[in-house]
């Protein structure tokens, strides 16, 4: 699961894995719920690789939603998963179509809370049955752009995944969130990505992995 603030690199991860998945002869399906892949950073990212296969095997495998409707993702998910069952998954990201639902009324933004859980949770369960990769996008709230003096600033203000509103049954799935963040340290931008070690002794700040990257025209490197 991928989880962060706008900008910090989620979705340019998420082509890279997509691009090499599809050089490597692998059934890709990118389910773009964000609308937010801009045909030209594909085209960028194909022509950088060297246009290692058809382009028609690009354009083939991103799907968008009929209508960006919190049931519409449901339904399509349920077929993705169930009859397409594609080597590699990718749902970038369903976080602005369940807060959409979710704000609509009092009376179902729990009833949609618990749907959302229930969704990631079964997607998951059926994308290891069926041997399929499955990457999830999910934002974080905070969405403002900080300025740090020092790495030592940055280590301190990585934060967990906001449990609280995500709910409980998401809390067994700490391993697998990779957090991105990006930071701007003397008029210099550097971004990172950080994954929990295999420790449950270690508190959360030094229980990370932080990974450097920067993004180019063929992708995340």
């Amino acid at each position: 699961m991928f989880y962060g603030d706008s900008n910090t690199g989620k979705t340019n991860s998420c082509l890279t894995l997509a691009f090499n998945a599809l050089e490597n002869d692998f059934n890709v399906l990118y389910y773009d719920l964000e609308r937010g892949v801009h045909p030209k950073r594909l085209l960028q990212m194909y022509e950088a690789r060297g246009k290692p296969f058809s382009y028609d095997k690009l354009y083939d495998c991103f799907v968008t939603p009929k209508k960006l409707e919190w049931k519409e993702v449901i339904n399509d998910l349920e077929r993705i998963v169930v009859f397409e069952k594609p080597d590699l998954l990718v749902l970038d990201a369903f976080s602005p179509i369940f807060l959409k639902a979710f704000f609509t009324s009092d009376k179902t933004r729990w009833r949609v809370t618990n749907e959302r859980e229930l969704l990631v949770l079964d997607t998951l369960q059926r994308a290891c049955d069926n041997h399929m990769i499955i990457i999830i996008v999910a934002h974080a709230k905070n969405v403002s752009p900080i300025v740090f003096e020092d790495e030592e600033e940055i280590n301190n203000i990585i934060v967990e995944p906001e449990f609280s509103g995500i709910g409980n049954r998401f809390r067994f799935l700490g391993k697998l969130w990779l957090y991105f963040c990006k930071h701007v340290i003397k008029d210099n931008l550097y971004r990172y990505m950080l994954i929990m070690k295999h420790k449950h002794e270690e508190d959360y700040y030094s229980s990370k992995i932080k990974i450097p990257f920067r993004i180019t025209d063929r992708g995340v490197e």
